[in-house]
């Protein structure tokens, strides 16, 4: 038989101050403190039931305060202090249980015990806030033996490219910590995990040597024996995991109980749909192995995230934290985004196992002038969502908006005409697209490549710092996937080209068509056919006459050019002429100058366009131009 009593919300409270000035420092509350910080009373009361709540982690094993034995009323007591630490005198306080079921506090601060379980007390003074957890046990011994079943899950948020669909879906917490927990001196008296059904069974435990009232708690954390190593805290300087807590059961009366809990996606559900997508990015890497020794199973490390509802820091990963922070923001949370989440989580694996070099900062979608570096690493992670997912739709819902896309087709219904600009390496989606084209199900479109997340993460995996820095961008992704799968090669060259990616020799390479003067511009690229594509110079022919000036100039640079340029006679010898950016704000060369001495009567002359010698740290190895010539 099972029997469930009350348990309170432990919340344990931040306490903060507002922003004051600092003048009259010792008299200026900025925090209050509450004593005993924990303690325990004993009911007289009778058994009560309740439902679970969703708590932060209380840590367990230390030792409880108590005044004298545990009794049915304890004094609780409010202090001020100051920035120092000092106490401020003459600080008065209102006192509140947040759970008044399991034990009340009057207007002095004393707080007695109503029914077995735990509450928060909480004293107030302006805006600062204390709290101190009670726990309420029974008068009789706890059970000498103990068996506890149940499961855990969260309330999952379904979506599709339109938004959430408005329903709410119950999903497994996989792979959780899960403790056992006497109220007693807030003792773990046992601590296990979850499987992949959320399930846990707890056998043969005992609380003999205290007094009845225990409950359980599942942990924002992967236990510490499951392949995948994720948790969820609430923010880096509390650093508290969240706790999915059940209600007390009084095992002074039984010793069997069944227990099922449910995160709420109103509470802290989002705290552990958190962890869900981590875990399914983890496990996608580890699927794909063999990594580079001594990872070879590629497990990834400890992945930890902070998010709290109602913080005002945004979505991002933290190179130095090697952290991932999840917006809480009221007007933007992004704990329920799963492919925001997990382009998080790609940008994660590729500082672990790659290297990235974006500058990061703000980007946007439909930029197809980005850095090169940059476009690279968000583009692989928006492509590592929807392989996580095997989806190529890519949704943020705000509070009053809602932000989508698809890598499959680039539709989006917030910006019409995305398609038009998702182009070059210098793309964010483009990037994400090609990824994509090459690898989704045959079942997906009608894409010449069909090869599955495998194949792309080991290229990545190619693309290292030690021993030899290879730039971390779409040009060295191309390069890798070429030498290791010759036979795709072509296949994911036509991918690219739909994509205006053009890491390829131009038709004429080595044979190029003279410019004409005024005439049509043409089309290159800085890219040479052979083993090594990297260091082409196109060398290409125009006819000059005597005492004419002529200007040659790059433009429409794509793909990460940054051009120079320099004129050479017929054979071949410079003549000064030479330019690298045509001005301060322009990656373009161009270069005017007049055929004197060496233009005794017609003659051939030629341009030299190749990658800049200084080129800018945002542009590639490659890249596409167009040239024209022209006279006044």
């Amino acid at each position: 038989m099972e029997y469930r009593i009350r348990i309170g919300l432990l919340m344990l409270l931040l306490l903060t101050a507002c922003s004051r000035g600092h003048t009259a420092s010792d008299t200026v509350i900025a925090s209050i403190e509450i004593s005993p910080t924990r303690t325990n009373l004993i009911t007289t009361g009778t058994i009560g039931l309740t439902v679970p709540r969703a708590t932060q982690d209380v840590e367990t094993g230390g030792q409880v305060q108590t005044l004298g034995a545990p009794g049915n009323t304890v004094q609780f007591t409010a202090v001020g202090k100051n920035a120092s630490g000092n106490v401020v005198d003459n600080v008065s306080a209102t006192w509140a249980s947040l759970d008044p079921t399991i034990a009340t506090i009057d207007p002095n601060g004393l707080a007695t015990a109503v029914t077995i379980g735990v509450t928060t007390i909480v004293a107030t003074s302006g805006i600062l806030q204390g709290s101190a957890i009670v726990g309420v046990i029974s008068a009789n011994p706890g059970a000498a033996q103990i068996n506890i079943t149940g499961s855990a899950n969260y309330e999952d948020k379904p979506f599709t490219i339109n938004g959430f669909t408005g329903s709410l879906v119950e999903a497994p917490i996989r792979g959780a910590i899960v403790k056992v927990i006497a109220i007693d001196g807030f003792v773990k008296i046992a601590e296990g995990k979850t499987d992949e059904n959320g399930l846990f069974i707890f056998s043969n435990l005992s609380n003999a040597s205290r007094k009845g009232g225990i409950y359980l708690q599942t942990l924002s954390k992967t236990a510490s024996d499951n392949p995948t190593q994720v948790e969820t805290r609430n923010n880096k300087t509390e650093r508290a995991l969240f706790a999915l807590t059940s209600s007390a059961l009084n095992d002074s009366l039984s010793g069997t109980f069944t227990t099922n809990l449910v995160a709420k996606a109103a509470s802290i559900g989002g705290a552990f749909n958190l962890m869900d997508v981590f875990s399914k990015s983890s496990l996608l890497v580890q699927q794909s192995p063999p990594c580079p020794s001594p990872n070879t199973q590629c497990v990834p490390s400890l992945l930890t995230a902070y998010w709290e509802p109602g913080a005002t820091e945004g979505t991002f990963f933290d190179t130095q934290q090697n952290a991932i922070f999840i917006s809480g923001k009221s007007d933007d949370p992004d704990e329920y985004d799963d492919t925001v989440i997990a382009h998080e989580y790609g940008h994660f694996i590729l500082n672990l196992f790659s290297h990235d070099q974006s500058p990061g900062g703000t980007h946007v979608i439909n930029d197809n002038q980005q850095d090169i570096h940059l476009s690279w690493s968000e583009g692989w992670a928006s492509y590592f969502a929807s392989a996580v997912y095997t989806s190529p739709v890519h949704v943020d819902v705000a509070a009053s908006s809602l932000f989508s896309f698809s890598i499959e087709d680039y539709v989006s219904p917030q910006f019409f005409g995305l398609k038009s600009f998702t182009t070059y390496t210098t793309n964010e989606i483009a990037v994400a697209g090609v990824l994509w084209d090459a690898t989704d199900t045959p079942t997906a479109d009608d894409d010449v490549l069909q090869l599955g997340f495998n194949p792309v993460w080991q290229t990545v995996l190619k693309i290292q710092k030690i021993p030899i820095l290879i730039p971390a961008t779409m040009e060295s992704f191309w390069t890798q996937f070429a030498a290791l799968h010759p036979t795709d090669a072509n296949p994911i060259q036509v991918i690219m080209q739909e994509r205006k990616m053009e890491l390829f020799a131009d038709l004429g390479e080595g044979g190029e068509v003279a410019l004409l003067v005024d005439g049509a511009s043409q089309h290159h690229t800085l890219y040479q056919s052979g083993s090594d594509p990297t260091g082409d110079e196109d060398i290409i022919p125009f006819t000059a006459l005597p005492n004419t000036q002529y200007t040659v100039e790059t433009f429409n640079l794509t793909n990460g050019a940054d051009t120079s340029i320099s004129i050479t006679d017929s054979s071949h010898a410079p003549l000064g002429a030479e330019n690298d950016d045509k001005d301060a704000t322009s990656l373009a060369s161009k270069v005017s100058f007049t055929c004197t001495v060496f233009c005794a009567g017609t003659t051939t002359l030629h341009a030299h366009v190749k990658r800049s010698p200084t080129a800018a740290s945002s542009t590639g190895i490659f890249g596409s131009y167009d040239i024209k010539l022209t006279s006044p």
